[in-house]
């Protein structure tokens, strides 16, 4: 079986920086870091590039803010599972990412600890029958 496919979508580097690196030590064939981007531009290019299982995306991202520009990437390609990555877990904010085609939500405290189990939730809910 493929590894699961995942593209980061996040304006602060620093937490790029980091996400990568847990992405590149994790202990698994599972998944696969496929590629990040800063700014709303750079992750429609990767997104129609390399058709992503699941996207991880700031709802914080600057320019086309976080929830237009996840809807943008849900219309671009409906298949992939999209979790928004948020410092703001309100009720609110989880309602808002929902309705802009986020399938969970995250808090960007959580996501060293929550993230792996969550793709796997999200990609089994979208491409295992």
């Amino acid at each position: 079986m493929k590894p699961i496919s995942v593209l980061l979508v996040d304006s602060n580097p620093i937490f790029v920086n980091m996400l990568t690196e847990y992405f590149f030590e994790l202990d698994t064939n599972d998944l696969s870091l496929i590629g990040s981007a800063t700014r709303f531009d750079d992750s429609v290019r990767l997104v129609s590039l390399l058709q992503p299982d699941i996207i991880l995306h700031d709802l914080g991202l600057p320019g086309l803010t976080g929830l237009p520009s996840m809807s943008a990437l849900r219309r671009l390609l409906p298949p992939a599972g999209i979790i928004a990555l948020t410092l703001l877990n309100s009720q609110r904010h989880r309602g808002a990412a929902i309705y802009a085609g986020a399938d969970e939500i995250i808090d960007k405290a959580d996501v060293f600890f929550g993230v792996v189990p969550l793709i796997e939730k999200v990609h089994q809910s979208k491409f295992v029958n």
